[in-house]
Order: C-alpha cells, then structure tokens, then sequence
C-alpha cells in the first residue's frame, strides 16, 4: 500500500513539476509555487461550486449534514462505478486478448521496428533527426494524398 502511495506521489509530483516548472530546473521557485498554488485554489473553488450547485438541496450556499452525506455517498458510487467498469475491461481483455487491442502500445515493438527498417538509412538501430525529418515528410505526404475519412463523411464548413 505504501509503494502505491509513493507511487502516486511522484507521478503528481512530475505533473506539478511538468505544469508549473516554467525554467525547467526540476525545482518550483517562489514564483512557480505560488501559480501553483493559485491554480491549487481555483480548482479547488471549482468543486466547491459544483458540490453546492449538485448537493445544497435547501439552496442556503452550505452542505447540511444530511447534503454531505448524500454527496458522500455519490461519491462513494462513482468511485465503485469506476472500479467495477476498470475491472470489467480487464476480464474482456484476459478473455479476448487477440480479438481487438484497446492499448495502442501493446504491439509497441512491431509499430516501431516498420518505420525503423524503413526510415534508418544509416542502419544504427534508431533514426537520427534527419531519419525522423523524413519519417514526418512522408507522414505528411500521406495525409495529403489520402483524404480523411471522417471529412468525407462530415464535410467541415469553409470560412
């Protein structure tokens, strides 16, 4: 349990670093702790606003005891709903794992070794800058040549 928690920690711990690390040090200065902070507050403003406006059934702007519970409660549902649906897409996937794969990354190495053997013209195993520039240019060609299938069916308006 504690190893999750840790776990947990460092990832928000990256994502505030990612978000608010504006200089890059790996480090929130006074300057980043404080829109840090501020954005900390709105959010925290925000769900205040949508409990009062989901939960405060007397409309007096404060959860009685009774609102907090049945927000508690729904809470406590959402929470088990989540749960449950993640632990269904687990079994489907244990029961059919070669009939349609949800997680793009599951075939990672074969994805990444067709344009390897393509693009790698200097043969070292990996592409360079210039192997990645061509990568995208022909990327971008083909996207050009072909056209995309949702326009077609949904023309987007011209301005």
């Amino acid at each position: 349990m504690h190893e999750k928690r840790r776990e947990l920690q460092q990832r928000s711990h990256q994502q505030l670093l990612k978000r608010f690390d504006e200089d890059g040090d790996g480090k929130l200065n006074q300057h980043e702790k404080a829109n840090a902070k501020a954005h900390a507050e709105k959010r925290r403003n925000q769900m205040r606003r949508k409990l009062l406006n989901q939960f405060d059934a007397d409309g007096d702007g404060k959860l009685n005891d009774a609102e907090r519970e049945n927000a508690r409660n729904a809470m406590e549902m959402r929470i088990e709903n989540e749960r449950r649906n993640r632990q269904q897409q687990r079994n489907q996937r244990q029961e059919n794992p070669a009939t349609e794969n949800p997680r793009p990354h599951d075939n990672q190495p074969e994805r990444r070794r067709r344009p390897l053997q393509r693009f790698d013209t200097n043969q070292d195993g990996k592409l360079d800058d210039s192997e990645r520039a061509a990568m995208r240019n022909a990327r971008e060609a083909m996207r050009k040549k072909q056209p995309n299938p949702a326009e077609l069916e949904h023309p987007q308006p011209q301005n």
